[in-house]
């Protein structure tokens, strides 16, 4: 049995296409899945009292360094000191606006955690969401 391999400088243009082309599609992936998290996070478990840690909530342009693409889901900005307050650690003296308060968080499923615990739930079914989002 014998065969003939023809086409190689096609294939070699190809694969370096895709290659060029790869990063820049698992950037894309990475940022939808990144908005799936954060959507989640926004609509089912962020607190809301005066509004502005749920407005706060965006996803980070993807990165590229050293071979890793990666994207960063953020709360906070200038509130940040009261965005780490209520996802690690909320007390009846913060976040500053409920001062002296007890802390309520209402509706259900509101309040601690309120970004781990979507990003936790996606890990189920995110690599083929990924791939999902790198195919044309």
């Amino acid at each position: 049995m014998s065969f003939k391999l023809t086409g190689q400088r096609e294939m070699k243009r190809k694969m370096k296409a895709i290659a060029v082309a790869m990063p820049g599609k698992i950037a894309r992936g990475l940022y939808l899945e990144g908005e799936y998290i954060m959507t989640r996070s926004k609509r089912d478990h962020v607190p809301v009292d005066l509004g502005a840690l749920k407005s706060s909530g965006h996803v980070q342009k993807p990165v590229a360094a050293a071979g890793v693409t990666s994207v960063k889901l953020v709360y906070g900005g200038s509130s940040a000191p009261y965005a780490l307050a209520i996802h690690e650690h909320p007390s009846e003296y913060s976040p500053p606006s409920w001062e002296g308060v007890p802390v309520v968080f209402n509706p259900p499923g509101r309040g601690p955690k309120y970004l781990e615990k979507p990003f936790m739930a996606a890990i189920t079914g995110m690599s083929e969401r990924i791939a999902k989002g790198i195919t044309p």
